[in-house]
C-alpha cells in the first residue's frame, strides 16, 4: 500500500469516527456510504475534512465544483506565494521581531529556548531550567511557549502563574506542572520554542471562552496594484478547559461579516455540531459583534502592506482592551475558512487573481 493511499484511508477513519453517526442520523447515510463517498471525492481532490465540514455529503453529484479542495489551495497558494517569498511568515520569530520593529503590535517575543542554542533578546542563554526560572519570575503576567515552526496550536503552553520558591507553574487550563517537567518536555524538541508575552484578551472574548484566547482568523490577499485587502474572516473560540481555539484542539469556529464583525453560529471541526450560544459558557456566538473590529481590519492590511511579497495570508488577531494584537502570520492558512457559508466570493477572487499568470 502506497504511503499517499495510507494516509488517505488514515484521515477517513478519523473523520468518520468523528461525524458519522451525526451524518447519519441527519441524512440516513450509512458509515459504508460514507466511506465510499469521501473515497470518490477524495480522487477530486476533496479530503475526508472538506466532506464533512463543507457538507458535501448533502450535495449532489456535480453540485460542489464552486468550492475549493485542498488540492486546488494549494495550487493557488504555491503561485500566490513563492517559497522564497516564505521565511518571514513562517518563522514565528522573525515574523514577531520584523513586524515590532515596524511598529505593529504584536506579542513580545522574549527569546527562542533550545536546550543547546536558546537564547535571549539580549543575546543572553535561554538554555536550561535556571535560565527560563529567571526569566518567568520576570514575568508576573505569564508566557506563551509555542514551537518555533507549529501549526494548529499543538503543544502550546500558555504559563499564568509561577511559583519560584517551590518551582511550579500554573497552566490557563488549571493544571500545573513543574519547571523540571517543561523544560524535560521542552527539550525532547528538535527546534526551539518561541518564548512570547502571554496577552490579556477583551473582557467580551474572555467571557465567551476563559482559558484560552480567543483569536480572529482573517485572511487578505494582495492586489496587482500592491493593496492588500481582507478578504475573508473568522472567529475561533476555545472550549472545554483548552487553553487553544483551534479546531483540531477542540475548538469552534463562526464565520464573521466583514462589513461589521458581527458572528454567525460557531461549528466544531468536521462540522458535528453548530452553535448559536458556546456550549459552556452559554455566551451568544450569534451576533457577537467584536470589539475594536475597525482597528482590527486596518492593523492586518497595513502588516500585510510591510510584508509585501506573499500575495495571500492568514493572520491570527487576538483583540485587547486596547485593541488587536498580531499574533501569527501563515502563509498556508486553512482554505475552508474561506467557505463555511459555501461558495464565496473569497475564493473567486484567488481563483481570478492567479489565472492571468497561467
Amino acid at each position: 500500500m502506497s504511503h499517499r493511499l495510507s494516509r488517505s484511508l488514515e484521515q477517513i477513519r478519523t473523520a468518520l469516527a468523528a461525524a458519522s453517526e451525526s451524518t447519519r442520523e441527519r441524512t440516513g447515510k450509512s458509515r459504508a456510504r460514507q466511506a465510499f463517498e469521501m473515497m470518490v471525492l477524495r480522487a477530486r481532490g476533496y479530503s475526508p475534512d472538506d466532506y464533512y465540514t463543507l457538507r458535501l455529503y448533502e450535495r449532489t453529484a456535480g453540485s460542489a465544483e464552486g468550492l475549493m479542495h485542498r488540492r486546488e489551495f494549494s495550487r493557488l497558494r504555491y503561485r500566490l506565494n513563492p517559497q522564497q517569498a516564505e521565511v518571514v511568515p513562517f518563522n514565528k520569530w522573525v515574523s514577531a521581531l520584523y513586524l515590532e520593529t515596524l511598529g505593529v503590535r504584536v506579542p513580545a517575543c522574549h527569546g527562542i529556548y533550545h536546550r543547546n542554542r536558546g537564547i535571549l533578546r539580549n543575546g543572553q542563554r535561554l538554555s536550561s531550567a535556571s535560565d527560563l526560572a529567571l526569566l518567568l519570575a520576570r514575568m508576573p503576567g505569564g508566557l506563551v511557549i509555542k514551537p518555533i515552526d507549529g501549526a494548529h496550536g499543538r503543544d502550546v503552553t500558555v504559563i499564568v502563574g509561577y511559583d519560584a520558591a517551590h518551582a511550579r507553574l500554573k497552566r490557563a487550563d488549571g493544571s500545573e506542572l513543574t519547571l523540571d517537567q517543561l523544560v524535560a518536555k521542552l527539550d525532547e524538541a528538535t527546534d526551539g520554542w518561541v518564548v512570547q508575552e502571554r496577552i490579556t484578551q477583551h473582557p467580551a472574548l474572555a467571557a465567551l471562552h476563559p482559558q484560552s484566547v480567543n483569536t480572529v482568523r482573517l485572511v487578505t490577499l494582495c492586489g496587482d496594484d500592491g493593496v492588500p485587502a481582507v478578504i475573508a474572516g473568522v472567529l475561533r473560540i476555545g472550549t472545554g478547559d483548552s487553553e487553544i481555539d483551534n479546531t483540531t484542539g477542540g475548538g469552534i469556529v463562526a464565520s464573521v461579516d466583514l462589513a461589521t464583525g458581527k458572528c454567525g453560529p460557531a461549528i466544531s471541526r468536521y462540522r458535528v455540531s453548530e452553535h448559536a450560544v458556546h456550549p459552556q459558557s452559554g455566551e451568544q456566538i450569534v451576533g457577537f459583534e467584536l470589539p475594536h473590529w475597525a482597528r482590527v481590519t486596518y492593523e492586518v492590511i497595513r502588516a500585510h502592506r510591510l510584508v509585501p511579497f506573499p500575495r495571500t495570508l492568514g493572520w491570527d488577531v487576538a483583540i485587547e482592551d486596547r485593541g488587536p494584537v498580531i499574533l501569527e502570520i501563515n502563509s498556508d492558512y486553512y482554505y475552508n475558512h474561506l467557505q463555511l457559508d459555501g461558495e464565496s466570493a473569497a475564493v473567486g477572487l484567488l481563483r481570478d487573481t492567479v489565472q492571468p499568470h497561467q
